[in-house]
């Protein structure tokens, strides 16, 4: 395996086990930051998760799209589908607590 691609794989492992949702009641994170982690655990395809959690762990398009070997404005425009979608079932979730 490359380097690159060995390297994403590390950072993708780290950030589920950070943005893993927890159901537990006594959890002391916020209601955002649960529903946020509900979302991106329970409504997304692997693939926009996968994308979405590498780029907040490397907060840079540049970097992630020179790792996966695309052009960053691809990845620009996956990422605002992404959100768009994260603040559509958001909005859903509203009135709801997890």
């Amino acid at each position: 395996m490359n380097g690159p691609i060995k390297k994403l794989m590390c950072s993708y492992r780290g950030m589920l086990e950070d943005c893993k949702f927890e159901p537990d009641m006594m959890c002391e994170e916020g209601q955002l930051v649960r529903k946020i982690k509900y979302i991106i655990n329970k409504k997304l395809p692997a693939e926009d998760k996968t994308l979405i959690l590498l780029y907040a762990d490397y907060d840079s398009l540049r970097k992630l799209a020179g790792l996966l070997g695309v052009s960053h404005v691809t990845v620009k425009n996956r990422i605002a589908g992404i959100r768009k979608e994260v603040l559509s079932e958001l909005d859903k979730l509203k009135d709801k607590d997890l």
